[in-house]
């Protein structure tokens, strides 16, 4: 099962000389006359991409083999592993290994790995702002505290100015020809200059007088009467800034504003200069402040009261004042309100558009006069948008031809004979085959509207996909055809006792059951008549518990209880559970709102996402729990930690995973430490 990690870097070496005849087979001798068969064990696929300023190379060789890239090398050692460090400046690099065998032959491109070095890796994309001048494109990092700067040749991003502190949207400046910042922990406007490379404190709590900055989420700049816009959702005041003094005063106390008029839900601001007043955007509406007076009237609204504050740098003007281009965090797409006649209509979407979807847009600045670049945080980056037909392209990602993205991936799924990933991605909506070695993507099925997906697993025996639905009942995606099919739900037509709720699915070795955690019970289903029932759980048979991730080991049933952090095995004949980990069974970190489980060369490994956050691994003879992936906010993709893990090769040494931001798999080396983005 090794193949998957290795086939790319397995060179088949042929003997540099030929013993003579009186050389004893299998004699030290013999084995130094034979070139070295040389493995790289990390990275595990060829093409990678890091910010990191060195790479460890690492891997297996016959003994005494001198292993080299470029001017480093190391000397395998005599159970045959290296390792070697190499420096990187940003950019992409070609890494040829080169092996000189015990007989002083030399082999030359064992492998090849293609490593790419970003300055900056986005993490935890807030917003977007645009140099009208220049043409360069900034993002704001909340999670690194950075200001980035687009790339436009490559697609890659670079930090601009200092560390910040938390980064809460951008806009810009044309008459200061400045990117202005709203940042967060402390509440604090800067400026960054392009032309000195520095950022300076407009207004904080000891630049400027007036109404303190807290809630504070956006800022835009109202050149005609030379002052600043400044609010948001949680501010208790929409404030004038004094750009020159940071002194502030309240233009419109939100307190008195009604709540049916939605300003004090506002999570973005824009200058409408041909009618002098201000578009509030709103969760479900777009209204117009006087600038003068403060009074708020309606534009537009759907009608609807959710509000949906994320999306701070969320409208954007067109050029002739008349159409305002809008999104919002909780959906996928990008709308344009008329201002002329009040009407919206959607521009591009999972219906409207082709290329990938957007994740969770936070967004939008014009990029020309047809297309749009939206700040997409489940992409980590930007994506174009083309006003007129809707189509969608990936600008910044660290891999080139990468086919469909994760977008908001939510659980994975691996077939370990063949080394095949599949992922539920676009927050469930969709199903992505990963290859991992070429670190491509490919589109199993679109994104469908549906009730989204939040469990799979894969059925060998009919080459299918097993999902879970977020509410109720099981279906199938045949992987010859893509389509997806309905196996049962729990409809007074349908199966009784269906389970709801369900987290976790896994095929029984036989591959005659589907084993599923509910809220409370472990089912089970026969996949060749749909037949369900209870097989353990606090309504079912066996000890009381509440029971939802589940794996089969061999013979054993392993179930995962978040809640109160246990590891059971479970007898299925009979219902009974036993405790394998828990707090009083075994040492270590603890298993409390753990997300799943997932098989390990020696015992198995549980992922948790809250409490420790870390990826651990469960000794099943001891019950201990060993801390294998610690939370590290940056090495983990900034946003706390991934949503699904697995193991796909049998190899004690690399585990791959999504990352916490949802658009990628990274490589974790568990003998260094080091991580590495494999696929996106």
């Amino acid at each position: 099962m090794r193949h998957l990690l290795l086939a790319f870097v397995v060179a088949a070496c042929t003997p540099s000389a030929s013993p003579s005849d009186d050389t004893d087979v299998g004699t030290d001798t013999d084995a130094r006359a034979v070139d070295p068969a040389v493995v790289v064990r990390f990275p595990p696929a060829p093409d990678v991409v890091t910010d990191q300023d060195a790479l460890t190379v690492r891997g297996v060789a016959t003994p005494d083999t001198v292993v080299r890239i470029g001017d480093h090398g190391a000397l395998a050692g005599p159970d045959g592993a290296w390792q070697i460090v190499v420096p990187l400046e940003v950019g992409t690099h070609d890494l040829e290994v080169d092996a000189v065998a015990p007989s002083g032959a030399l082999t030359a491109a064992v492998a090849t790995l293609s490593v790419t070095r970003w300055e900056t890796l986005p993490v935890d994309v807030v917003d977007v702002a645009r140099d009208p001048v220049r043409g360069d494109v900034y993002l704001a990092d909340r999670a690194r505290g950075a200001l980035l700067r687009v790339d436009r040749a490559t697609g890659t991003t670079a930090r601009v100015g200092t560390s910040q502190g938390a980064v809460a949207s951008l806009s810009w400046d044309a008459v200061g020809d400045r990117l202005l910042a709203v940042l967060t922990a402390p509440a604090r406007l800067v400026a960054y200059d392009p032309d000195t490379d520095t950022v300076t404190t407009i207004a904080d709590a000891a630049v400027g007088t007036g109404p303190d900055l807290d809630g504070v989420a956006f800022v835009v700049p109202d050149p005609a009467r030379h002052r600043l816009i400044a609010g948001g959702p949680t501010a208790s005041d929409l404030l004038i800034v004094d750009p020159t003094t940071g002194d502030r005063v309240s233009l419109v106390d939100l307190a008195r504003v009604p709540r049916l008029h939605g300003l004090a839900s506002a999570s973005d601001l824009v200058v409408d200069a041909a009618r002098d007043r201000l578009l509030a955007v709103v969760d479900d509406a777009v209204l117009a402040v006087d600038p003068t007076t403060g009074a708020v009237t309606t534009v537009w609204s759907g009608g609807h009261a959710a509000v949906d504050p994320m999306a701070h740098g969320a409208g954007w003007l067109d050029a002739d004042g008349d159409v305002l281009f809008t999104v919002r965090h909780g959906e996928a797409g990008v709308s344009a309100v008329d201002l002329v006649t009040g009407t919206r209509r959607v521009v591009s979407s999972g219906d409207v558009g082709t290329g990938p979807a957007l994740a969770a847009p936070v967004g939008l600045v014009a990029d020309g006069p047809d297309t749009l670049l939206v700040a997409s945080a489940g992409h980590r980056g930007l994506v174009r948008v083309d006003r007129r037909s809707g189509a969608r392209t990936l600008q910044t990602a660290p891999r080139a031809g990468a086919g469909d993205p994760l977008g908001e991936a939510v659980a994975l799924t691996s077939e370990l004979s063949t080394g095949r990933l599949w992922v539920l991605g676009e927050g469930g909506g969709s199903v992505v085959e990963v290859d991992v070695a070429a670190g491509t993507l490919h589109a199993v099925t679109r994104p469908v509207p549906h009730d989204p997906w939040v469990a799979l697993a894969y059925d060998p025996f009919r080459d299918q996909l097993l999902l879970a639905p977020r509410t109720d009942g099981i279906e199938a995606v045949d992987l010859a055809t893509g389509t997806p099919r309905v196996l049962a739900y729990a409809r007074p037509t349908s199966t009784a006792g269906l389970p709801t709720g369900v987290g976790s699915l896994s095929l029984d070795p036989s591959g005659a059951r589907l084993l599923m955690a509910g809220m409370e019970e472990l089912y089970t289903m026969n996949l060749g008549t749909g037949e369900f029932q209870v097989a353990s759980g606090s309504r079912g048979r066996g000890p009381g518990t509440v029971l939802r991730g589940v794996a089969v080991l061999d013979d054993r049933v392993l179930v995962l209880d978040p809640g109160i952090g246990q590891l059971l095995e479970v007898d299925l004949p009979t219902g009974d559970r036993s405790v394998l980990s828990s707090f009083t069974v075994g040492e270590g970190p603890t298993l409390v709102g753990a997300q799943g489980i997932f098989p390990a060369s020696a015992g198995w490994g549980v992922w948790a996402t809250t409490g420790d956050q870390r990826v651990i691994r469960v000794d099943l003879y001891r019950g201990d729990r060993i801390p294998i992936v610690a939370n590290d906010p940056v090495a983990l993709g900034g946003r706390g930690t991934p949503l699904g893990v697995a193991e796909l090769v049998d190899d004690p040494d690399v585990i791959l995973f999504l990352d916490s931001a949802q658009a990628g798999i990274w490589a974790h080396d568990r003998v260094t430490g080091e991580q590495v983005m494999v696929a996106k």
